[in-house]
């Protein structure tokens, strides 16, 4: 679990210091303009984040999800960075709570999600949106998820990140390929999806920074298979290989990943 809690604050600084350069939306969301005169704006959150389930159909493979808000959220106006989890193989199907077994929902539900992080003299907090899928996820359905939370939530378009674990992980690579482009990195963890040229090359083309977490000792997914991911990408757009990043753990399995 030390592990684990170490990958997920690790990528939640990483998504901190990635911020990608695009024209800010106007400052009206759902119809209401977003006010800079707000006093709790300018406050740090200082209590946990609420984490709680929603029985929504985003889509026909999702039928519910966990939102995770920074506990101020209901009295702000400000927008916040966005991160969508995408959960394990063992998930997949019906039962919300399943989800708080693992990673980000996980922290959420145990208390061990951070309130914010520090990172360059600013403090993050982040809304995380953890969708349960029916099946594994197409990278159409992932990216719906996305474009729901950014029209829901009050997101700051710069700063949406994408993660998961095993199942999720691959997933991550797999929207990657298509919709990275809509995001400021990923962080995919033990990610179960065989790299190809073909599929590197088009995450290569979305100029992403990217942290990969894999285990030499992982028995389900060869750790071979998140060197390629790197080597590949890299190889492609080597102008960009010092935004890319490969960490190999060993001696831990691929449920403790």
């Amino acid at each position: 679990m030390k592990k684990l809690t170490g990958a997920a604050c690790a990528l939640l600084f990483f998504f901190s210091s990635c911020q990608k350069d695009i024209e800010q939306q106007s400052t009206e969301i759902n119809g209401e303009v977003v006010s800079s005169n707000n006093t709790y704006d300018g406050m740090s959150e200082t209590s946990l984040p609420i984490h709680t389930p929603r029985a929504i159909a985003i889509n026909s493979n999702v039928s519910g999800y966990y939102e995770t808000l920074p506990a101020l959220y209901s009295k702000t106006t400000k927008r916040y960075p966005l991160i969508v989890f995408i959960h394990g193989i063992g998930e997949l199907g019906s039962g919300l709570t399943r989800l708080n077994c693992c990673g980000l929902p996980h922290h959420a539900k145990t208390g061990t999600f951070p309130a914010k992080f520090l990172v360059n003299g600013t403090y993050y907090s982040f809304i995380v949106v953890s969708p349960q899928f029916r099946k594994r996820p197409s990278a159409a359905q992932i990216q719906s998820v996305v474009t729901y939370a950014k029209n829901k939530y009050r997101v700051d378009p710069a700063r949406v990140y994408v993660t998961g674990m095993s199942m999720g992980g691959g997933s991550t690579w797999d929207w990657s390929v298509v919709y990275g482009q809509n995001a400021a990195a990923i962080g995919p963890v033990c990610a179960g999806t065989r790299p190809t040229t073909t599929l590197a090359a088009g995450v290569a083309s979305k100029n992403l920074p990217i942290w990969s977490l894999n285990s030499s000792s992982d028995a389900a997914v060869p750790i071979q298979w998140g060197r390629d991911w790197i080597s590949w990408i890299d190889s492609r757009n080597p102008s960009y290989a010092s935004r890319t990043k490969l960490t190999v753990w060993s001696g831990i399995s691929h449920n403790s990943t």
